[in-house]
């Protein structure tokens, strides 16, 4: 008997923010097949990270620890070309907020994509992923698709590109 994969998500996937010198906040995730490809692309993204001067963000307000690149014995990592990696330009992308208020969901074939609603976006709402959720303190698995959650007092940070909003990248209290 045949099997068919239907997962169609990475079995191993890591995600992590960085600032860069100017003061932009990327998220930045990583996806494979293996956890082992993953730790060593994770190694070659730090070293691209650092190479072009960015600062990991830590999790609830704790101190970014110092960053160095790590090597096997006298080894350099990996050119910085073996990962593609995308920092904004300048003028294309900015960050805006607003007062959050309502927190939804759409649900395509079968798969629910958050939006956050308030402010100018009360009717569409941005999009949120389950990254920034989680680092807002949601639990996306716990989360009912169907049901819409108040995110009164909460704020959310958004990228605009070319004036519109683009994706939430920060969720706050």
């Amino acid at each position: 008997m045949a099997t068919t994969k239907t997962h169609t998500e990475a079995p191993a996937s890591l995600n992590f923010t960085a600032h860069t010198p100017k003061g932009w906040r990327l998220q930045i995730t990583l996806r494979d097949e293996s956890e082992g490809n993953l730790l060593e692309r994770f190694k070659t993204t730090m070293g691209v990270v650092q190479d072009l001067g960015m600062t990991p963000q830590p999790q609830n307000g704790a101190k970014a620890p110092e960053f160095v690149a790590p090597t096997q014995g006298n080894s350099t990592p990996p050119a910085a070309t073996a990962v593609p990696l995308a920092v904004p330009a300048e003028s294309e992308e900015v960050m805006d907020s607003f007062s959050a208020e309502t927190l939804v969901a759409n649900v395509n074939e079968g798969k629910a994509y958050w939006k956050v609603q308030g402010g100018p976006f009360s009717k569409f709402g941005v999009t949120i992923w389950p990254e920034v959720l989680n680092e807002a303190g949601f639990d996306c698995d716990q989360l009912d698709p169907t049901q819409t959650y108040s995110l009164s007092g909460h704020t959310a940070t958004y990228m605009k590109v070319d004036g519109k909003p683009k994706k939430v990248t920060l969720l706050t209290k």
